[in-house]
């Protein structure tokens, strides 16, 4: 349950992101909802557009986000997707750094990688850019 979590982002769709609004008080390491397509109906505290918190990244020196990646390790959690729950309630999944480059490469040697970026021009998954398979598309696009 999102509840238990120490998400310090959340990026959304616009549906999610009411449901989320409603409970943001019970998130206390919330920083920022971002919504990642379309604009905000209304504004709320710390929620973005995906456009603006673009924008935020500016300030970043380089130096800062090279220090980050310095610090990443194999096993290290990259992203938390959540099932659809169709079967039981959703559960959370933890992908980790090295979890996402083995199956981007996996993906990149089955569709042969010197065909990757004709591949990848034009690409149709079935599979949301949540899944891991969909963003392994993306990744190698």
């Amino acid at each position: 349950m999102v509840f238990r979590t120490l998400f310090s982002v959340i990026v959304v769709f616009d549906i999610v992101s009411k449901q989320i609004i409603v409970i943001r008080d019970k998130l206390p390491y919330l920083k920022a909802i971002v919504q990642y397509k379309g604009e905000l109906n209304k504004d709320y505290p710390d929620t973005y557009t995906w456009a603006k918190f673009l924008e935020l990244g500016k300030s970043v020196e380089d130096s800062v986000v090279d220090n980050i990646i310095k610090e990443q390790k194999p096993g290290q959690c990259a992203v938390l997707i959540y099932t659809s729950g169709t079967t039981a309630n959703p559960k959370g999944v933890m992908l980790s750094h090295d979890n996402l480059t083995w199956t981007t490469k996996a993906l990149l040697d089955t569709i042969g990688s010197d065909k990757a970026e004709e591949v990848t021009k034009c690409t149709i998954s079935y599979l949301p850019s949540t899944h891991i398979s969909g963003m392994s598309s993306l990744a190698a696009g």
